[in-house]
């Protein structure tokens, strides 16, 4: 169904919610018995396919553990993955009200790369998202940015029409992954 209100499109980390909480990585990095710069990078490269709904969370944090030669057992990995939910758990009130708002003049929707489980989590402790008009998680609809897909499963429901590009500022801005910068 084509509306003629606007669309306005938002990432999660980062503007609605907190980045990952600082001390975060050294935390989970404690736990596996390895330094933090280590645990870090194998955290960041397996990562792309938990996001994109292409692996479950025991398939992630396996790889993690077997990339740090350490175990992969039930508990560490159940440790491990409620950590690491609850690091991205943190969000920006301001910005929760400042979205609300705008549901009186526009679409309001958003698109995150986050796991499914992640999602879930996030989806019972806020709220909130159930009040947007669309919400799409990466691990949930099987895309994640800068995959067209993802965008495409934003812009449909919202009743706009297929883009014929993806060049717009927000889409660069909001394609770029969630793993902070040195």
């Amino acid at each position: 169904m084509p509306t003629d209100r606007r669309i306005v499109l938002f990432d999660l980390f980062g503007v609605i919610a907190r980045h990952q909480h600082p001390g975060a990585q050294g935390k989970m990095a404690a736990r596996c018995h390895t330094p933090t710069d280590a645990f870090t990078t194998a955290y960041w490269d397996y990562r792309p396919p938990y996001d994109a709904g292409r692996q479950s969370a025991p398939e992630y944090w396996t790889a993690v553990l077997r990339q740090l030669s350490r175990p992969a057992d039930a508990d560490t990995i159940e440790e491990l993955r409620l950590t690491d939910i609850d690091s991205w758990s943190r969000v920006d009130e301001r910005m929760v009200a400042y979205v609300q708002s705008l549901r009186d003049v526009a679409e309001v929707a958003l698109l995150s790369n986050i796991p499914a489980d992640h999602a879930d989590a996030f989806l019972a402790a806020q709220p909130w998202l159930h009040q947007l008009d669309h919400v799409a998680f990466s691990g949930k609809i099987k895309a994640a940015k800068p995959d067209p897909a993802a965008f495409q499963h934003c812009v449909t429901p919202c009743g706009q029409p297929r883009p014929t590009s993806s060049s717009s500022t927000t889409a660069r801005r909001t394609s770029a992954p969630r793993r902070p910068s040195a």
